[in-house]
């Protein structure tokens, strides 16, 4: 029985809202508190859902919710994120957590805004434990198996303290998928989870091999887990397991490191405005690859004749995303470069090796660009980024 996982269950549970908040389901940008969901057909849905409608990109939209809620970590109610290849452990995980606990299973229903069409549902389960942690268990339940389904997941496990992914055999060619996704999103500036489980069938040396042999970021802590773990109840015990341990290790239970945060802004626009220098550039950036965020821009033209560097770094992201999923899938290293052409114009992309997940971008008046000199530009400014 899961009750006998906690021994101390029964703790009140916290006020409503303030800690809601903390964990990341407050109703920013959703129905209010106390408002009955309706689904498209006018009919009262569950009292423990809410909608979050999307205008975009679903993970930028999970983001820009984080950010508003989720913007410590270590410090507010703990975070426990679910990928499940299999789809089937984690949603009977949740359940039993809700069942044994008492608490009900909330779910945060993204929607798009225009069709209301569900993008995806997030599930939570709130175990509180008494003189422990109150543990906030989180699993995305994705309508596809595209990149940006695989984001929203990314996006909820990069603010978790612990985040773990269930490997079945049984669905071999989905489960390599899922690691490639996860090892790229643990690259991202974005990504703060300190430690990452990978729950494997005992017998599978062949993917604990391959899970070891990929380049992690020097401060994550990998874990494996070796199932089978038939039920739910040794599955949890496993997880809670390995977060006791967590908290026990200052390294993993610590802050993600701060080389990993964002450049200073004002070096930043120092070095843009020095790539600004060379002929024939029009606009150059700084982006966030994790979703296509500018963090610095400059443009050398008035407003209104500038290009739309919003929406060029968006654009870029996708197209260097899709450029290393490809380098992955053929062996080759990570890209470092990639050039655009579209007549006249023409956009330059470099990677930031040292701060992984950002790169530059420089739009060009291809008739007047000296591209070598600014490829030299681009380098420098790596360097000095680095």
């Amino acid at each position: 029985m899961l009750s006998t996982l906690f021994g101390d269950l029964g703790a009140k549970p916290p006020r409503k809202g303030a800690d809601d908040a903390e964990a990341g389901f407050a109703p920013t940008a959703v129905l209010e508190d106390g408002a009955e969901p309706f689904n498209i057909h006018g009919q009262i849905e569950d009292p423990h859902a809410q909608n979050l409608f999307v205008t975009g990109s679903p993970a930028l939209a999970i983001r820009e919710h984080f950010r508003h809620t989720r913007a410590d970590l270590g410090e507010a109610t703990q975070m426990l994120t679910l990928l499940d290849v299999s789809r089937q452990q984690a949603p009977a995980l949740i359940k039993a957590l809700a069942d044994t606990t008492g608490q009900p299973v909330e779910r945060l229903h993204l929607r798009e805004q225009g069709t209301l069409r569900t993008l995806a549902v997030i599930e939570r389960a709130t175990v509180h434990r008494r003189a422990h942690d109150t543990l906030k268990v989180y699993h995305a339940d994705t309508r596809g198996t595209g990149p940006e389904e695989a984001e929203v997941c990314a996006a909820l496990m990069e603010r978790s303290q612990l985040s773990a992914v269930l490997l079945d055999r049984s669905e071999a060619p989905a489960a390599m998928e899922a690691l490639h996704r996860v090892h790229e999103a643990s690259q991202h500036s974005t990504w703060r989870c300190p430690v990452l489980a990978f729950v494997i069938p005992a017998d599978d040396t062949l993917l604990a091999q391959r899970i070891r042999m990929l380049p992690w970021p020097a401060r994550l802590r990998i874990e494996t887990i070796h199932g089978p773990l038939r039920g739910s109840s040794a599955l949890w015990n496993a997880l809670l397991s390995l977060w006791e341990r967590r908290r026990a290790d200052p390294v993993s239970a610590g802050r993600w490191p701060a080389s990993h945060e964002a450049p200073d802004s004002a070096l930043a626009t120092r070095l843009l405005g020095q790539m600004l220098l060379c002929e024939g550039v029009q606009a150059c950036a700084l982006v966030d690859g994790a979703g296509g965020q500018m963090l610095a821009g400059e443009a050398s033209l008035p407003v209104g004749l500038a290009p739309d560097l919003p929406r060029a770094s968006l654009a870029s992201s996708l197209a260097l995303r899709a450029q290393q999923h490809a380098a992955r899938t053929m062996g080759q290293p990570p890209v470092e470069e990639l050039t655009v052409t579209c007549g006249d114009h023409q956009q330059l992309v470099r990677t930031i090796a040292a701060r992984p997940g950002l790169f530059l971008l420089a739009l060009l008046d291809r008739k007047r660009s000296n591209v070598a000199l600014v490829r030299f530009k681009m380098r420098e400014a790596e360097r000095a980024l680095s």
